[in-house]
């Protein structure tokens, strides 16, 4: 998994560029509010370079472009935050120290998820953190039915 942020002259902000462990895009992110049409519209058009991350550097190296990578934050302390349900934290920690930083990084994206579903569906009770460490985790979130709704017969 690596990171790569575009630093442009043309807009303030950055690009932000994520790629799985096979070097293949599988996040997108633009940092910036004031972006003109035109730059956004030639970072779209230029999608096509960025589909690995090889393809993002040689696109970057043709144009002049600033492209630096950039550290995964993996750390406990940004789960915490991020799941915003502080409990068991003396069980969290050594769980998520024992997880390898592929699963870890799994954790952190469905976690993504997670807090749709339960923003989604406000009576549904949010798990204990350690519940959603210990397996929970591995649910897709985004394909489990909304709470309380029956299934079509």
């Amino acid at each position: 998994m690596t990171r790569w942020l575009l630093i442009s002259e043309e807009f303030p902000g950055n690009v932000m560029f994520q790629y799985d462990k096979r070097g293949y895009l599988v996040q997108f992110e633009v940092n910036s509010t004031e972006i003109g049409q035109d730059a956004h519209a030639e970072l779209l058009q230029s999608m096509g370079h960025f589909l690995t991350d090889n393809q993002l550097l040689e696109w970057a190296k043709g144009l002049k472009k600033n492209v630096k990578r950039v550290k995964i934050d993996l750390s406990f302390d940004l789960l915490w935050h991020e799941y915003g349900s502080p409990r068991d934290r003396h069980i969290c920690e050594p769980l998520w120290n024992k997880m390898p930083d592929l699963v870890k990084y799994a954790v952190l994206v469905n976690l993504k998820a997670y807090n749709r579903y339960c923003k989604r569906n406000p009576q549904y009770s949010k798990l204990n953190p350690k519940s959603y460490l210990r397996g929970h985790y591995k649910n897709d979130w985004d394909k489990v039915p909304d709470f309380g709704q029956a299934k079509a017969a």
